[in-house]
């Protein structure tokens, strides 16, 4: 109410289980409900706030790839909440934070594969070691190691530079680079992780963890997990005695081993040393690991690791969250390090959290040359992944670390497409043809095929300075961009804008909307400030200290994507339907594939007695009084190589009065 702005009564709805019911105000108040209304009518207007995109909190130093959707109100329901997330915190280490800059999260099927520490269990000089080699350290996360010493927390207090974050289709990226992290060793210590739909309801992510300077890097890596199962490439020998700090360091021992590296919380070690290769494969089985409480028993999650060096060890050891409450005894984590003299390191590697089994049948590096014929260096890496699902779709993800080299990808001698740019993902079909085509700040991905993206017709990135910005404080603000690049002003919405600062923050937005100017264009940063500071004068008189400058370079990175998924959806456009007991509801459904392959229809996701006839195009279903309230109906369709569903809520109730119609697909 103090703000008026529509973002907390909306957040006041969805904690308050989706319904004004029991809000009030103090018993002060001549009308204390009267928030009720207001709230309601805030909801009818702007509708219930949406938590199914992607995320970027560039100031405080978290973003969050997102795919799926909570088709149902019950967020319980599976079947109705096809979210998953993979999230990254890249911003300062001060304070109560943790050293786990670029720790990766990862949330699906209602579950949390990689969850966090939390408060320790024990504070003050009693618990210091533990809180803060362990608990806070960097190695009980999932990032990486630089010479066997946690994170610097003092020097990186400011957030990452985000150079790219997208989510277009179903295609995303965030990546950031932090060389303050370990500030007297690394010229470069930057993640990128590019995820890629299956389905829609399964994702995989390709995580690029680049780390220049140093002698040694070691990857960690834990889930939800007590049991991981390794690719037979790897012979592991048992460590009898010790920690990972070494045989001779046991448990917590802080008097023999002064490292700050928290090597001395990991137990039960078992070592793979010089394995004579960078690839091997690890499958947790997921757990609900809390104590007293139960979960599904069907998860797991595939990961596995494609480096073109060979790496000095593969490790597995056992740590401990805060013994408090009821977490859990213990995790098994994934220990990969590297050694040797000034290393410039890429850790490749694909992650995909499973329901049942993997969708992915076989992962492989595919060939990668640069066009000029000069040797791909470690200074200047690009990689070219090749993952083949079960169901035989194939797609190719090129990672570049030089946007403007051009490189041809090539699989068993076939050359597939030239590329340049920084991010490209390429789905092919059995036939040959391309199915899938995505770039991200880049001009070139050319597979000869009539959805090529070639690099005389394409801008990768909008280049140019600030023209001006808002001033004072405002709840929205705008960025005028000069620059001579002309491409439709709606492209632009939910892009970032990179505005160059004096690096005690990032100047890194989202664009909310956009508009051509005369100059360039106006972008909207929606309700974040451009203000990083208040100062206060002699006479008491309040001025501002801005993060960006007018004349500051600009750069927004742009997207080119194509897909030829088939397409579905009810011929009335409806997605939620009303009908009551005993009524009939028919719902006629419309489908259509860009490239006339024969579509194929899977509706085993149906309400219990509804059923789809495919040659009336028609889902019907008569429900019974066991299934009063929202159910949720997909049907998904598949061209062979894409597939797309259909969600549809459809709400039973005892009568139609008041609900919409029943019979003949009645909805509302």
């Amino acid at each position: 109410q103090a703000t008026e702005m529509p973002i907390f009564a909306q957040l006041l709805y969805s904690s308050n289980d989706r319904t004004v019911r029991d809000l009030h105000g103090s018993i002060f108040e001549s009308d204390p409900e009267a928030i009720q209304e207001e709230v309601k009518a805030i909801i009818e207007e702007y509708g219930e706030i949406d938590l199914t995109n992607s995320q970027l909190a560039s100031g405080y130093g978290f973003a969050s790839l997102i795919s799926g959707d909570a088709y149902s109100s019950d967020l319980t329901n599976v079947e109705g909440n096809t979210l998953r997330t993979f999230w990254m915190y890249f911003g300062g280490g001060l304070g109560h934070k943790h050293a786990d800059r670029f720790n990766l999260g990862i949330d699906a099927y209602k579950y949390d594969f990689a969850p966090e520490f939390g408060y320790p269990e024990e504070t003050g000089a009693g618990g210091a070691n533990l809180s803060s080699k362990w608990n806070a350290g960097t190695v009980s996360h999932n990032t990486v190691v630089v010479n066997d010493k946690k994170q610097d927390q003092v020097i990186r207090t400011a957030e990452a530079d985000i150079l790219h974050f997208d989510d277009s289709g179903d295609v995303h990226i965030m990546d950031a680079d932090a060389p303050l992290t370990y500030y007297d060793v690394t010229d470069i210590y930057r993640r990128t992780v590019v995820t890629v739909d299956i389905d829609d309801e399964a994702t995989y992510a390709l995580d690029f963890f680049r780390i220049k300077g140093g002698d040694s890097h070691l990857y960690s890596f834990h889930s939800q997990s007590v049991d991981i199962t390794f690719s037979d490439n790897l012979t592991f020998v048992e460590q009898p005695f010790g920690t990972y700090a070494g045989a001779n360091i046991a448990y917590g021992d802080n008097k023999n081993y002064t490292a700050n590296s928290g090597y001395n919380y990991l137990y039960n070690v078992k070592r793979a040393k010089n394995p004579g290769t960078g690839s091997f494969t690890a499958d947790f089985k997921v757990e609900y690991l809390r104590i007293g409480a139960s979960g599904p028993k069907d998860l797991g999650l595939k990961f596995t690791m494609l480096n073109n060096f060979n790496i000095s060890e593969v490790a597995s050891a056992f740590g401990q969250p805060p013994q408090k409450g009821k977490n859990p005894k213990e995790f098994e984590y994934l220990l990969v390090k590297r050694e040797g003299k000034d290393l410039d390191t890429l850790f490749t590697s694909v992650i995909e959290p499973y329901k049942g089994s993997s969708k992915i049948a076989e992962i492989e590096r595919a060939d990668v040359a640069r066009v000029d014929g000069k040797q791909i260096t470690e200074s200047e890496p690009c990689e070219a992944i090749k993952v083949t699902l079960t169901n035989g779709r194939v797609d190719y993800i090129v990672y570049a670390a030089n946007k403007d080299r051009e490189y041809i990808i090539s699989d068993g001698g076939e050359e597939l497409f030239k590329f340049r740019g920084f991010v490209g993902v390429y789905t092919k079909r059995e036939t040959g043809e391309a199915a899938r085509i995505y770039l991200h700040d880049g001009v070139m991905l050319d597979d000869g095929s009539e959805y090529a993206i070639e690099k005389d017709s394409v801008l990768g990135a909008i280049s140019g300075k600030v023209r001006d910005f808002t001033k004072g404080n405002v709840f929205e603000s705008f960025i005028d961009v000069e620059t001579t690049a002309d491409v439709p002003a709606e492209s632009l919405v939910g892009k970032i804008i990179n505005v160059d600062t004096d690096d005690a923050q990032n100047g890194v937005y989202r664009i909310v909307s956009a508009s051509k100017t005369d100059y360039g264009y106006r972008v909207s940063t929606g309700n974040v400030t451009l203000i990083r500071a208040m100062k206060e004068g002699a006479n008491g008189e309040i001025s501002y200290i801005y993060n960006i400058n007018s004349g500051a370079k600009v750069s927004i990175p742009l997207t080119e994507y194509t897909t030829t998924a088939p397409e579905i959806s009810t011929v009335d456009g409806k997605t939620e339907y009303f009908t009551a007991v005993g009524s009939l509801i028919t719902i006629p459904i419309t489908a259509s594939s860009e490239t006339g392959a024969p579509l194929t229809y899977d509706a085993s996701k149906l309400p219990r007695g509804a059923y789809f006839d495919e040659e009336a195009m028609v889902i019907g279903w008569k429900p019974t009084t066991t299934q009063l309230g929202e159910n949720v109906a997909a049907l998904t369709v598949s061209d062979g190589t894409l597939e797309t569903s259909l969600y549809i809520i459809i709400n039973v109730s005892t009568s139609t009065s008041g609900g919409g119609g029943g019979g003949g697909g009645g909805g509302m």
